[in-house]
C-alpha cells in the first residue's frame, strides 16, 4: 500500500443551478457530461445516499466536477453542512489513494487533521467509510486548518472496473493522455497546472510537499498576477501557489486564513481559435500576449485560462 496520493481525483466547483451549468460545461467545452449512473453501479451505493447532485466533465486530462451543494444535502448527507450557503467556485480538490487509512496516519504526523463526511475527526488507524459504500473511504482537510478543504479518496475495487469506463477513464491501465481532436473548439492538450492564491505558503507547502511528497518544480513572478508564485508538482499535476503583492488586484481576495482556489490553466495548440471559439460563445475573453482566459466573474467563480507555453 501507498500511504500518500496517487493522482488528482478531481476539482470541485459549486454551481447553484446544475443545469445550467451542465448546458454552459458542454457548451464551452464541447464534451459530454458524466452523470452518476455512467460513474457507479448505483445498484452497490447506499440506498439513502444522494445522486445526480453533480456531475463531471472531462477537459484534457483533469475530471472537473459541477456540484449543487443544496442537492448534496440530502438522504445521508441532510445534515452536512460544509456546502451551504457557498457562492458558486471551487470548493475543495480531491486526490485518490490506495491507502487512506496509512494517510491520515502519516498526515497525523505532521500536525494535518482530517474529517469524515460528517465533520468527525478521523483518527489514526480509522476507516473513514463514507456514506456512499463502505468501501469507498473519504476524508477530508479542514479549511480553517489547511486554508484550503482537500480530499482523500479512496476507492473500493468492486467499484473501480465500471467507474473506469466513464466515470474516470484515468483508471485503465492502457489510459493515456487524450489527443487533441479537430473537433475540440479550444484546441486543449492538456492541463498546465492549478493556481490557488495563498498568504501562507509555508502552510501549503507543509501538506503539498513535507507530508505529501511534493516537488518544487520554479520560483519566480508571474507578471499577470502581480504575484510571487511557487510551482510544485504532485502525482502528475501542478500546483501553482501565488502570494499576491502589496496593493496587487488580487490582494483583497486571499487572506491568512483562507486559500483561494483561483482557477486551471491548460495548454492549447492555437491561442486564437481558442479566443474565437469563446467569444463565438458569448463570452469576451481577456486576452493577454500568452493566454486567453475566462474571468471568474463569467466562469462560474474560476478563472479559466488557456496557453501554449509552461510558465515552469
Amino acid at each position: 500500500m501507498n500511504a500518500t496520493v496517487t493522482m488528482m481525483f478531481h476539482p470541485t466547483v459549486a454551481v447553484e443551478d446544475l443545469e445550467k451549468a451542465r448546458a454552459w460545461f458542454t457548451g464551452l467545452f464541447q464534451k459530454p457530461d458524466i452523470r452518476w449512473e455512467d460513474r457507479y453501479d448505483t445498484s452497490r451505493l447506499a440506498a439513502t445516499y444522494p445522486v445526480n447532485y453533480s456531475f463531471f466533465i472531462h477537459v484534457g486530462e483533469v475530471v472537473v466536477d459541477a456540484l449543487s451543494p443544496s442537492a448534496h444535502a440530502q438522504g445521508a448527507m441532510k445534515n452536512q453542512n460544509r456546502y451551504r450557503g457557498v457562492k458558486d467556485g471551487m470548493i475543495v480538490l480531491g486526490w485518490y489513494t490506495d491507502d487512506l487509512v496509512g494517510l491520515n496516519s502519516h498526515l497525523r504526523q505532521f500536525g494535518i487533521r482530517t474529517f469524515d463526511q460528517h465533520d468527525n475527526e478521523v483518527m489514526a488507524g480509522a476507516s473513514p467509510k463514507s456514506s456512499m459504500a463502505d468501501d469507498i473511504l473519504v476524508a477530508l482537510t479542514d479549511p480553517a486548518e489547511q486554508g484550503y478543504r482537500y480530499e482523500f479518496f479512496e476507492l473500493g475495487e468492486r467499484h473501480r472496473e465500471f467507474y473506469s469506463r466513464k466515470g474516470d477513464p484515468r483508471l485503465r491501465p492502457d489510459w493515456t493522455v487524450p489527443q487533441t481532436s479537430n473537433g475540440d473548439p479550444l484546441g486543449i492538450i492538456r492541463s498546465s497546472h492549478h493556481t490557488f492564491l495563498t498568504k501562507d505558503l509555508d502552510r501549503a507547502l507543509k501538506l503539498h510537499r513535507d507530508a505529501l511528497g511534493g516537488r518544487i518544480i520554479r520560483e519566480g513572478h508571474n507578471e499577470e498576477l502581480n504575484a510571487d508564485s511557487t510551482y510544485l508538482e504532485l502525482a502528475g499535476s501542478v500546483h501553482e501557489f501565488a502570494v499576491p503583492r502589496a496593493g496587487s488586484s488580487l490582494d483583497s481576495r486571499v487572506t491568512t486564513l483562507k486559500d483561494v482556489y483561483f482557477g486551471i490553466s491548460f495548454l492549447v495548440d492555437d491561442l486564437d481559435k481558442a479566443e474565437s471559439h469563446i467569444s463565438d460563445f458569448g463570452i469576451i475573453p481577456k486576452r493577454l500576449n500568452e493566454s486567453v482566459s475566462i474571468s471568474p466573474e463569467d466562469g462560474y467563480g474560476v478563472q479559466w485560462r488557456f496557453i501554449t507555453h509552461t510558465p515552469y
